[in-house]
């Protein structure tokens, strides 16, 4: 199984919210921490995706494609993460994470 595959709601908004952080959002990160904490996992990903993408983070493919599988269809976050998936330029998983 790959590490994609395992990654929960939790692992990808700690990774998205760590990537807030390292641009010098710890607000937005506050907030989307605060959302998954009060038990709104898929809002607390999406305004994750939403914020990176402001931000101009942008995840390898393997990120956005299980952000993908874990977000409502009709989200905002959904129709980024496929634009993205769509590009050519998304850096891919390193082979040492795999």
């Amino acid at each position: 199984m790959r590490v994609a595959e395992k990654m929960t709601f939790e692992d990808l908004v700690d990774w998205y919210v760590r990537q807030l952080v390292l641009y010098g959002d710890a607000e937005n990160a506050e907030i989307i921490r605060n959302a998954f904490a009060c038990g709104e996992p898929t809002v607390a990903l999406d305004m994750a995706v939403i914020r990176s993408k402001q931000l101009n983070i942008i995840p390898e493919r393997h990120i956005i494609k299980r952000s993908c599988e874990l977000l409502d269809p009709d989200d905002d976050g959904m129709e980024i993460c496929k634009r993205l998936l769509t590009s050519n330029d998304l850096p891919r998983m390193r082979e040492d994470n795999c």
